[in-house]
């Protein structure tokens, strides 16, 4: 495994063998990080590396814990909030509109829409809310019909938001 010196790298490294050569580096070496080679004094695995040296490849070092730490906390957060918000937002919310739709502000907003003649859009827009319920297909054929997959649910449309252009970027790969 052979790493990419960039050329400021390359002078930092030689100009650190200059005899009293004290110089501060401005901003970080690309490529070089605490605890690396250049900084821990190891020249002959530094030199190694630089020089392409096949044999000094160092194989699979795993991330430090801090950052494995960080990543299971993500994803056990973002986990959390999405349990969360299907198992009591989303339901909670599907009652108070559907109390709106029979009694409430919903149902006065249906009822000024279906007596307009100059709102087709919102016609259009709101016509299963308008006609009254009816069987519908689901959104996505292949998966099983449950209340989640309708074309409103935000997870399954970001889902496949994101999916398409990793389908498509895998598939040009090839």
């Amino acid at each position: 495994m052979r790493q990419a010196w960039s050329f400021t790298g390359l002078l930092f490294f030689a100009l650190s063998f200059a005899p009293g050569a004290t110089f501060h580096v401005p901003s970080p070496i690309p490529f070089v990080s605490p605890g690396s080679a250049i900084e821990s004094g190891s020249v002959a695995l530094t030199s190694a590396i630089l020089l392409g040296d096949s044999s000094a490849e160092l194989g699979f070092q795993a991330p430090p814990a801090t950052t494995l730490f960080s990543l299971v906390l993500t994803v056990a957060l973002s986990t959390g909030a999405y349990v969360f918000w299907d198992g009591t937002i989303v339901p909670q919310k599907r009652t108070e509109l559907a109390k709106s739709k029979r009694v409430g502000e919903v149902k006065e907003y249906l009822d000024e829409l279906k007596e307009a003649d100059d709102r087709q859009a919102e016609k259009w827009l709101l016509n299963d809310w308008l006609v009254g319920p009816k069987k519908k297909q689901p959104a996505v054929p292949f998966l099983p019909k449950k209340k989640f997959n309708s074309g409103d649910n935000p997870v399954l449309f970001s889902t496949a938001i994101i999916m398409v252009p990793v389908l498509l970027a895998a598939a040009l790969h090839r």
